[in-house]
């Protein structure tokens, strides 16, 4: 146990007489270790409402008041211990559960010391949540006022409550029928000296502060009532330890008797290691003398909130503090004792001080908030999680950052809405962080040994943690560049690592122990030797995950006819899908299995304006074995709301992003960071963000080198490239951005695309609108010209085959009078693999604009063209046979040249900037930019599968080709088919097949030769098959 029975035989037999008086109605669970746990702080009230009846029982309740009672309760918490498990925390930080004076909804007013505040349950209510977490491997801290009480006393003496020592002032009643009830109905046990004015030296031990009853803790038998009442809650509640409010406003001779009087109580019911740590809001100098006999002969607290190291944190990840600073910090903390000072508990926020992501401290910067929570999650202290963290929270001071995390009504930005969202990207990086600390006991119990701190600017901080038996190596990036540096580790040459946090890294550790690494912007990394990975204890955490969800979590639909989609982190059991799902209300429909994917196709449209919940229960496992661990519970909403945009009869809009974005440009498919993620760059926060059709939002990588990421692209070779408009990044697998400084010859840069298929090899094509062309970047980072003859290029996209053959199809605007750089022919070309140019479409009016564009190739939208016209802020549709029309209007700003894309799913996803340039961070981050998906209401690719037999007709192979190529179909009975050729105007060019065919597949070659055996001229092409009444039609391209 972490504290010795001190005094001698005379203190140990006044423990044992005290604990007769007291004695458990509960069978008490032993201590944790606590180095092993993670606390989570919650604000009772505000975590969620499992029990309305009991909301207004007090006469305090007005949800939409942040200083009054919302409803949050004891019954809510045990609701979603699963959420908390599935999280990873293993213990749970409560407040003050007492009744209070006018029903205070925080806890910290205390009236009554044995009373169960009815506002947040009942006694019963509280040790059922205790059972629940005990029976869950989890652990309770309550938190426990001694200096003060409520708000009952007063006195009507001429100056009050102006602190008045030491006559202070006479107390009486505010009312005669409202006083605190049994020991402390005594004035007497109260200070009387007024208001704490001057916060140093006696005065804020002896004053009241906000007012609240000071109690007189110098008093023996004040101290012995609160020593009776805090052993009665730990008998009454088994809970298992303490978090002590303003513990420097209380005389220390207090605590010499408090503190041992618990701690021996508790030890003698078997909880031999009762944590209690005490919130001294200043410096260590201050909070060191709290701590184990530092500051007395009796042992007093055996933790402390680390505020010392709080402030250093928040300063270093939240703003331009140096690491240096946290290694100072540890280095002073042995004004703590000795017992105390690989225990501390650490945090990046609580309920008294503004959230970390709020303005002022991280700024809503989430490449800040994980670069925070990895130090938090690793390092040599008891790490706590203030509830919405992981959520994203960034409320600034009391009452803000006490939001609900229910869909109350005290909610704001990320807080909106129901937040008990498993698939948040800050959720998963924080349950990623608690299940590494899990699994390596150097991080929960090891020492530390600090290997790099960068020492006058934000940059490298990286630590080892070592116990007998494990050793791993942290490194994180505070700073908003890239870094590469060489650490010294003790593990021995040829030892193979990887990363716990991203199973990409692998490196091997080089003579004399030294291991490079180099780090994103911000990046964090865990190393780890790859034998640890193949732990009992590793294997034994292991556990299916759902990665992401569509629609995502309390995301309003306008799509009712969407199928729910659920991706997990590996290959899913079919035959426990169906089983383990459950809908409320009750919905009729299919699941299929395909891998990491499940999706349930409804059999009729979704029930209108309804919260449709959903979940999976603990049947539901993987392939592999392994179970979902707790239950998975999400909903959303089918309620119509207004996007802004108009879309066509039969197609629906919605709003992807719950967190506005910035100034959104671009949006990619990043099938090789997930399965359903795309990559969005944002111009005003100088970040690209992953993104999912569930409104996943996260940050991916950001750098100070550049200040507006236009374009993006993913090459075969597995890296990726980005362009700020002047420069281009390359960006590889661990996300590391390097700059390409040959292709600065370029005056700028519009869109960027790699090459598909085998006609285009591995070529990286880069728009240059001020040189009038396409340009390909050669292995040595240096640009070739391409193809000439395109004035304006701007977004480009390749044809993918089927219909749109293997071309490359660019956008190549008008708008001289706006950007003199982008004075193109409003068309839109294709280019083939050979540099030839063409105009697929040209319209002056309608194209002068064209700016973005996005081919449909899984059939959702009749595998048309999409552009973005940037002048109108709209976008058109253009169809194979080369007609255009309006087809989505209302956004804002559309002009980045990757602003569309057909994503994942098959949706039309639209980058909408909103105000755009005017977002800057000294105009106050106020641009407000979405992302849009439009989909059809009623969608082949939406449709439950079933076996398909219908009418084909395969793309041509080569395309585009020189020479002959093949053209197959199939037809689903036999009957009379006609399969002919067509230039771009529709004249007819050559007859492949006219006759009656047998049902099955058939073939004919086409030699480029019109009907008169003339050698067709190069240029785009149609092959159109008509059969039982149904036509389908293909392009090919004819080179020169």
């Amino acid at each position: 146990m972490r504290f010795s029975l001190r005094g001698g035989l005379a203190a140990l037999l006044a423990c044992l007489a005290l604990s007769a008086a007291v004695r458990p109605a509960l069978a008490l669970t032993p201590s944790p270790m606590w180095k092993d746990q993670v606390i989570y702080q919650v604000v009772t009230d505000r975590f969620f409402n499992g029990n309305t009846a009991n909301d207004a029982v007090e006469g305090n309740y007005a949800p939409a008041d942040g200083y009054r009672t919302h409803g949050g309760d004891f019954a809510g918490l045990r609701q979603k211990l699963d959420y908390l498990q599935m999280l990873g925390v293993t213990a749970l930080w409560i407040s003050p559960v007492v009744i209070n004076t006018g029903g205070e909804y925080h806890g910290y007013a205390a009236k009554d010391l044995y009373t169960i505040a009815p506002h947040m349950g009942t006694k019963a209510e509280l040790q059922a949540l205790v059972a629940d977490c005990h029976a869950r491997g989890m652990y309770v801290v309550i938190d426990v006022v001694c200096n003060h009480m409520g708000t009952l006393l007063t006195s009507t003496a001429p100056g009050y409550p102006a602190y008045n020592y030491p006559a202070g002032y006479p107390l009486s009643w505010r009312d005669t029928n409202n006083r605190y009830p049994g020991f402390f109905s005594d004035p007497s046990k109260f200070h009387n000296y007024g208001d704490v004015s001057n916060w140093s030296g006696t005065e804020q031990v002896l004053g009241a502060i906000f007012g609240l009853n000071d109690i007189k803790t110098e008093d023996a038998s004040v101290q012995a009532e609160l020593i009776a009442a805090y052993r009665q809650l730990i008998a009454d509640t088994d809970c298992d330890g303490y978090r002590v409010d303003t513990v420097k406003h209380v005389d220390g001779g207090f605590w010499d008797a408090w503190c041992p009087g618990i701690h021996q109580w508790a030890a003698v019911q078997g909880k031999g290691d009762f944590l209690m740590f005490g919130e001294v809001f200043d410096g260590d100098a201050v909070a060191g003398p709290f701590t184990g006999t530092m500051g007395s002969a009796s042992y007093r607290f055996d933790s402390m909130l680390w505020y010392g190291m709080y402030w250093t944190t928040n300063n270093v990840w939240g703003g331009n503090g140096a690491p240096q600073d946290i290694v100072n910090t540890y280095s002073g903390r042995t004004v703590f004792d000795p017992t105390v000072q690989d225990r501390l508990v650490t945090f990046l926020d609580n309920h008294d001080n503004a959230r970390f992501q709020a303005a002022g401290v991280a700024n809503q910067d989430q490449s800040r908030a994980r670069a925070a929570l990895a130090w938090l999650l690793t390092s040599d202290a008891i790490p706590c999680v203030y509830y919405g963290t992981e959520q994203e929270f960034d409320g600034g001071g009391d009452p803000w950052c006490r939001e609900d995390m229910w869909d109350g009504q005290w909610n704001f930005g990320p807080s909106l809405g129901n937040n008990f969202k498993e698939s948040h990207t800050l959720f998963r990086w924080t349950r990623t962080l608690i299940d590494a600390r899990k699994r390596h006991e150097a991080l929960r119990r090891g020492t530390i040994t600090h290997l790099y701190a960068e020492a006058a600017a934000p940059g490298l901080y990286a630590f080892g943690r070592e116990s007998e038996t494990d050793s791993v190596v942290v490194a994180i990036n505070s700073s908003n560049a890239p870094l590469t540096q060489t650490l010294v580790t003790l593990w021995p040459p040829g030892t193979v690592v990887g990363d716990a946090l991203d199973p990409v890294v692998r490196d091997v550790v080089g003579a004399g122990g030294a291991l490079t690494v180099a780090l994103p912007a911000r990046g964090a990394r865990v190393y780890e030797s790859l034998a640890s990975r193949g732990s009992a204890l590793a294997q034994s955490l292991d556990r299916l995950v759902v990665e992401t969800t569509f629609p995502g979590h309390d995301q309003s639909l306008n799509d009712r006819r969407s199928k729910l989609r659920v991706v997990f982190d590996r290959a899913v059991d079919p035959a426990t899908v169906a089983s383990s799902a459950h809908f409320s209300p009750a919905v009729a429909g299919t699941w299929t299995v395909q891998g990491r994917e499940a999706a349930f196709f409804p059999a009729a449209a979704w029930p209108s304006s309804q919260v449709v919940s959903w979940s999976f229960d603990t049947t539901l496992r993987a392939l592999d074995g392994r179970r979902i661990g707790v239950a998975y519970d999400s909903r959303f909403r089918t309620n119509a709301y207004t996007t802004g945009i108009t879309v066509p009869s039969g197609y629906s809009a919605d709003r992807i992003a719950r967190q506005n974005f910035g100034a959104p440009v671009s949006v990619v498919p990043a099938p090789w960071v997930g399965p359903d993620v795309m990559l969005v760059s944002d111009v005003s926060k100088d970040r690209i963000f992953t993104l999912t059709s569930g409104g996943d939002f996260g940050h991916w990588i950001g750098d100070s080198r550049w200040t507006k990421s236009y374009g993006f692209t993913r090459c075969s070779t597995g890296v990726s490239l980005a362009t700020n408009g002047t420069a281009l990044y390359r960006v590889d697998d661990r996300r590391y951005v390097t700059a390409l400084s040959g292709v600065y010859n370029a005056a700028s840069f519009g869109s960027i695309v790699h090459g598909a298929g085998a006609a285009w090899g591995r070529r990286t094509i880069v728009g240059e609108p001020a040189a009038n062309r396409l340009s390909t970047l050669d292995a040595s980072g240096l640009l070739q010209p391409f193809a000439s003859s395109i004035h304006a290029p701007m977004g480009m996209t390749f044809g993918g085959g089927g219909q749109w053959g293997d071309l490359l199809y660019v956008c190549d605007p008008s708008l001289t009078a706006s950007n003199g750089q982008l004075d193109g022919a409003s068309r839109i070309a294709y280019v083939t693999s050979a540099g030839v140019v063409g105009t697929f479409a040209q319209d002056a009016t309608l194209l002068k604009g064209a700016g973005s564009i996005a081919i449909d190739q899984s059939g959702k939208f009749n595998h048309d063209l999409f552009v973005a016209d940037l002048f109108n802020e709209r976008v058109l549709r253009i169809t194979h046979g080369g007609a255009i029309s309006i087809f989505a209007t209302g956004f804002a700003n559309l002009s980045g040249t990757q602003c569309l894309a057909f994503g994942p799913d098959g949706a039309l996803y639209v980058a909408d900037a909103g105000s755009g340039d005017s977002f800057t961070r000294a105009s106050g981050l106020s641009a407000q930019g979405q992302v849009i998906r439009i989909v059809p209401d009623v969608a082949v690719a939406d449709a439950a599968p079933s076996p398909r037999a219908g009418l084909e007709l395969s793309p041509a192979m080569p395309n585009p080709s020189g020479g002959e190529v093949a053209l197959r179909w199939t037809l689903p009975v036999a009957g009379h088919a006609r399969v002919g050729v067509y230039d771009v105007s529709g004249r007819h060019v050559r007859t492949l097949a006219d006759g009656a065919l047998p049902a099955g597949v058939h073939e004919r070659r086409w030699d480029g030769r019109d009907a008169r055996g003339a050698l067709a001229p190069a240029g785009l092409y149609f092959v159109r098959l008509e059969a039982a009444g149904e036509r389908r039609t293909t392009r090919v391209v004819r080179l020169p």
